[in-house]
């Protein structure tokens, strides 16, 4: 993959068309079924701060790539009978019995609450189908105002259950909806299991039988990562390019976030996702690999309608999906319905966090590949234009040409 290098190359040089040079360290990797074959390798990374760093995978927080991981450890417990795909949360997690669906506010400022219909199960939490939505300002500003309102406190600074108000914008199943329903999936992980930390659930069950070392949730406490700690940029288009301080990134963390909370290696994660590949059992049972590619939305209300978002939010959520393929959710990850021309093949799974790192994983090739860097904002038009100038070249490579 030699033309890559020049590939890359490019889009780390200053242009003179209204692209934007990409900037500091991106590692990009990909592995396939069999073990023959394996590309990882970091590009960028020149400024002073970086090249003092020690040799050795450059770490990255992946954000919402934990996510998958997180999945796949809700999905060991079902297959261990601890939990079931169509249960009532509520029986584990007491906190969401009889929840409340928030209508809005009334002129005198309180908030308005409707009685919800039905319950929420695990496949809505893997799915992003449960009514639950992100209290992001730009996205849902009720429901950052009633957060506000409640004193809910941040990811940095509070427990999942002090950070999300357990309150609905929307009926379980009504519609996708993107949702810190996985940092509770998460939650439901550390409960059936004595309270077990989900790192330490992770570490046993996952980390462990894959041989993996550079995953965790607490990076304080391992200096042999943080020490190769990637920086953070960002962009703005009144300053311009800026180092920044990665909004993930607590120094001292005792809460583990199953949403957003890893910091990883691309070596590592390719260690997971070939492993889903392989369908051994080291980590989760075929029945249950393959469910996670299934289909699981039987309408897509809510992905449907990309077309007229902003586009950060767009590519946040196709990666390097053309927007024309069909797509659905699985378990984990976004499902394209049809093949990408050229690179991934049908009912691929796919993902991203956002400090732009991207993951796919192509059961129907066999091939699964990952670009981590820590550039914001998310959903970089550049950033997915190099994700799929990689990704063609993995697969030209797997085809020997």
């Amino acid at each position: 993959m030699e033309s890559l290098d020049q590939i890359v190359a490019q889009f780390f040089a200053p242009s003179d068309s209204n692209r934007h040079p990409l900037q500091g360290t991106i590692t990009l990797g990909a592995v396939n079924k069999d073990n023959t074959f394996e590309y990882v390798k970091s590009f960028g990374g020149t400024s002073d701060e970086d090249n003092e760093k020690p040799s050795g995978d450059p770490i990255y927080g992946i954000a919402s790539c934990t996510k998958l991981i997180t999945t796949i450890a809700a999905l060991q417990c079902v297959e261990k009978g601890l939990l079931a795909l169509d249960g009532d949360i509520s029986e584990v997690l007491h906190e969401w019995k009889n929840p409340k669906i928030l209508v809005r506010f009334d002129e005198s400022g309180e908030p308005i609450l409707e009685e919800s219909k039905g319950v929420i199960s695990l496949r809505q939490l893997l799915t992003h189908s449960s009514g639950m939505a992100y209290g992001f300002e730009n996205m849902h500003p009720d429901l950052a105002r009633l957060q506000k309102l409640r004193n809910r406190k941040t990811r940095e600074g509070g427990t999942i259950e002090e950070s999300f108000e357990p309150v609905l914008i929307r009926y379980p199943g009504e519609q996708w909806e993107y949702s810190p329903s996985i940092d509770w999936a998460g939650k439901m992980v550390e409960r059936v299991n004595g309270d077990m930390k989900l790192g330490e659930y992770m570490q046993r069950y996952i980390f462990d039988p894959l041989g993996i070392n550079d995953m965790t949730f607490c990076i304080s406490e391992r200096q042999d990562m943080q020490c190769r700690l990637v920086q953070c940029w960002e962009r703005s288009d009144t300053e311009g390019m800026k180092k920044t301080r990665y909004s993930m990134r607590p120094q001292h963390v005792e809460e583990h976030f199953g949403g957003g909370g890893l910091y990883a290696s691309a070596t590592d994660l390719l260690k997971v996702y070939r492993a889903i590949l392989q369908k051994d059992g080291r980590i989760l049972g075929e029945e249950l690999v393959n469910l996670m590619f299934t289909p699981q939305l039987q309408h897509t209300v809510g992905l449907d309608n990309l077309t007229n978002s902003p586009p950060s939010y767009r590519n946040s959520i196709l990666n390097s999906i053309p927007s024309t393929t069909p797509i659905n959710f699985g378990l984990g990850g976004l499902v394209n319905l049809e093949p990408v021309v050229g690179r991934r093949g049908s009912h691929s799974l796919t993902w991203s966090g956002v400090a732009n790192c991207y993951w796919w994983i192509d059961p129907q090739n066999s091939v699964a590949g990952v670009y981590l860097s820590q550039l914001l904002p998310p959903g970089e038009p550049e950033a997915v234009e190099l994700l799929s100038k990689f990704e063609e070249a993995v697969y030209l490579s797997l085809a020997g040409k």
